[in-house]
C-alpha cells in the first residue's frame, strides 16, 4: 500500500462522489491516468481496508492541476460528514483508497 504525506482539505460544494488531488500526489501513490473509479473507505481497520467487503463507497479520484499540490478537495457535505478534517492522509492499493485523519 502506498502512501501520501498529509494533505491539506479543501471543499466544494459543486462537485459530487469526486476527490481531486495534485498529480503529483497521485504518482506518489501509482497512479497515472486522470481519473480512477475507487472503493473508498474513511478511517476504517486496515482488516476492513484489505478485505474490501463493507463499510465504502464508489468514488471517482481524479488527478487535476487545479488542485492545489499538497490538497486534497472533497464534497463539504462529505468533509463534514467524516468529521470536519483539517488535514488528511491518503492511502491507494488495488483501486481502493483509505483517508485517514492526521
Amino acid at each position: 500500500m502506498k502512501s501520501t504525506y498529509p494533505l491539506n482539505v479543501k471543499t466544494n460544494l459543486y462537485i459530487k462522489d469526486e476527490i481531486m488531488i495534485h498529480p503529483n500526489e497521485g504518482f506518489e501513490v501509482g497512479l497515472m491516468n486522470t481519473s480512477h473509479n475507487v472503493k473508498l473507505f474513511v478511517n476504517s481497520a486496515i482488516e476492513v481496508f484489505n478485505n474490501a467487503e463493507t463499510d465504502y463507497i464508489i468514488a471517482n479520484l481524479v488527478l487535476s492541476n487545479n488542485c492545489n499540490h499538497g490538497e486534497i478537495i472533497m464534497n463539504h457535505k462529505f468533509w463534514k460528514k467524516i468529521g470536519s478534517p483539517a488535514k488528511l492522509k491518503l492511502h491507494f492499493d488495488n483501486n481502493k483508497v483509505l483517508l485517514t485523519k492526521v
